[in-house]
């Protein structure tokens, strides 16, 4: 979503508003900002002019049926925030309740791939062939970062040259969920796949540039792109994927898989070249 959207609705001042203020703060906002658009249109099928009226609020956070309660949880939490900003600046709002939300009780079980899956996928992921946008360099390593790290994909990508030290073999993963900063160690043989692909593709960088460039602009690897070609890999080794509303397997497992299984540890494979 651009960071410059425009609200329409009749609760447009006080969106801005308090977009504005969190971002000020230093918060990305972006999933909040991305509600706001939604509850900026509901806004416009209801009677506003006496502030954030009930009947809103309730529609805004009324469970569907494909939500997940995250999903209901996250719309409480931003309505009350906007409320308790609406009532900061004089202005009547419905604060509603948090026991609002719908308790499923959800059991979510993560796909946690096996040992023999994951050496599959870096066998595959090292066999693809030398190409001019370097997928022969980026999915090896990147894939064991993911593997070795248990770093989300956004996180990964967002990484820059100053956030990787290689002499300590430490990852600094700057505001990241709930805008924490968060050191993460690196093994032996992780750090050498970095290595290789630093010498490779940044013979010459500054310390804002990412360490997964794109070969476009100075931005980074597309997380859809990851994704997209992570399935590709999957179907290589006869791994079914899930699909889009299944526990998996998908990228995001990889980080699953490390924490239950193999945080720490480090990886017999190594590069096919380190020149």
């Amino acid at each position: 979503m651009p960071r410059n959207k425009v609200f329409t609705g009749p609760l447009t001042g006080y969106l801005r508003g308090l977009l504005e203020e969190k971002r000020s703060l230093g918060f990305k906002y972006d999933e909040q900002a991305r509600l706001m658009s939604v509850l900026d249109e509901m806004s416009k099928q209801y009677d506003c002019s006496e502030g954030l009226s009930r009947e809103l609020c309730l529609a805004f956070v009324e469970r569907q049926p494909n939500w997940r309660q995250a999903t209901q949880e996250g719309r409480v939490s931003l309505i009350r925030i906007l409320a308790e900003y609406m009532i900061r600046h004089d202005a009547p709002a419905y604060l509603i309740n948090n026991n609002i939300v719908t308790n499923q009780h959800e059991d979510f079980k993560p796909y946690i791939f096996t040992h023999k899956q994951i050496a599959d996928i870096f066998a595959v992921a090292d066999t693809v062939k030398p190409n001019s946008v370097n997928s022969h360099i980026f999915y090896p390593t990147i894939l064991r970062v993911q593997y070795g790290c248990g770093l989300r994909i956004s996180e990964t990508l967002g990484l820059r040259m100053k956030d990787v030290d290689f002499d300590n073999q430490v990852l600094h993963v700057i505001n990241a969920k709930n805008n924490k900063d968060r050191d993460i160690p690196v093994s032996d043989s992780v750090i050498k796949y970095m290595k290789w692909y630093n010498r490779r593709i940044h013979p010459v960088y500054a310390p804002e540039d990412y360490f997964f460039k794109s070969r476009f602009g100075n931005g980074h690897y597309e997380k859809t792109a990851v994704n997209h070609y992570f399935r590709d890999i999957l179907f290589d080794c006869g791994i079914k994927h899930g699909g889009k509303n299944d526990s998996g397997p998908h990228l995001h497992n990889l980080r699953h898989t490390a924490w239950r299984q193999c945080f720490g540890m480090g990886f017999r494979t190594r590069p096919r070249s380190l020149c």
